[in-house]
């Protein structure tokens, strides 16, 4: 801590403080830890363990409160995650149509390399016409002429099917030329029409997400209540799976732990039987259970005996 201050030094001793039981030292050190988080996951993680303290503090409130804002600090990670998915498909996008456009340069500078040399071959001919004028009215230089006329010819004849060539090939590179362009228009059709579908796949999720967890800070700030109900020793009526589902959803996002212990041990378990093992963890007895649920002692007691058979069967039936 002398050397350099970080938020991994502070939350240690914000462990240490917690073991102690000296829960106001730990909450200190965890509110110094959130001015050193280097990114949004350590603010969450953060606080979420700051809510835990405040839990054992008795100050529920603000448990509550610290709590909403772990959910939200979760849910614009996600947010981030999805619009850099957005911002990748873009990218391919653009290298796609800057090798198309060096592909076009390339096969224009070769025509130009062609229509050139087709340029020379004309001018050559024509030079070789204005000599054999020129020495028309020698008869020695007449018959030399026609040998290299003889010559010419056969240069001109191979020349000519050197431009042809060329002018086939010509041919090829605007027939490719305009393949590309056709392809690049479908491709870049493609990735707007998928551009598209991901902006609105974007805006469903983000509107799921915030309708779940309208949700969720809902069953959370109901279990909340029917949580501190239970530990004050209230007497309930009308227990439905709404309520069961909300003391679950609150009691499992305040205990991690308790939530892993138990999806490791048990599968399949009921809002009713997932609501009598919290309460057990809560540290009540069968009989206080029944109280709050507005049962009988007996049947909690059958009840808790089997789910402690659930693994076994489970077990069972994974052999058959």
């Amino acid at each position: 801590m002398e050397i350099r201050k970080s938020n991994n030094a502070y939350q240690i001793l914000a462990k240490l403080a917690r073991d102690r039981k000296d829960y106001a030292q730990s909450e200190t050190y965890l509110e110094e830890a959130l001015k050193y988080s280097p990114s949004v996951d350590w603010e969450a993680f953060i606080l979420y363990e700051l809510a835990q303290t405040k839990e054992h503090m008795g100050k529920y409130k603000e448990a509550n409160i610290i709590s909403k804002k772990v959910i939200e600090l979760r849910d614009s990670v996600e947010h981030i995650h999805a619009r850099d998915s957005i911002k990748e498909i873009q990218l391919a996008a653009e290298l796609d149509n800057k090798k198309q456009s060096e592909m076009k340069a390339k096969d224009d500078y070769t025509a130009i390399i062609v229509v050139v040399l087709t340029t020379i071959i004309a001018i050559t001919i024509a030079a070789y016409a204005i000599k054999r004028r020129k020495h028309k009215k020698s008869m020695d230089v007449i018959e030399n002429m026609e040998k290299n006329m003889e010559n010419m010819e056969k240069d001109i004849k191979t020349m000519e099917k050197h431009v042809d060539n060329a002018e086939k090939q010509m041919d090829k590179y605007r027939h490719n030329i305009k393949k590309l362009e056709e392809e690049n228009k479908e491709k870049e059709k493609e990735i707007n029409a998928a551009g598209k579908e991901t902006r609105k796949q974007l805006a469903k999720l983000k509107k799921e997400t915030e309708k779940a967890k309208q949700k969720e800070t809902e069953l959370y700030q109901k279990g909340f209540d029917i949580y501190n109900k239970v530990k004050n020793g209230t007497k309930m009526q009308g227990w439905d799976n709404e309520k069961m589902k909300s003391i679950v959803t609150f009691y499992t996002t305040i205990n991690t732990d308790f939530k892993k212990q138990t999806e490791q041990a048990y599968t399949g378990l009921t809002e009713y039987q997932y609501t009598i093992l919290i309460m057990k963890d809560m540290g009540l007895n069968n009989k206080q259970i029944a109280d709050a649920l507005g049962t009988n002692d007996n049947a909690i007691r059958t009840m808790i005996s089997r789910i402690k058979k659930r693994p076994k069967e489970q077990s069972q039936q994974n052999k058959e």
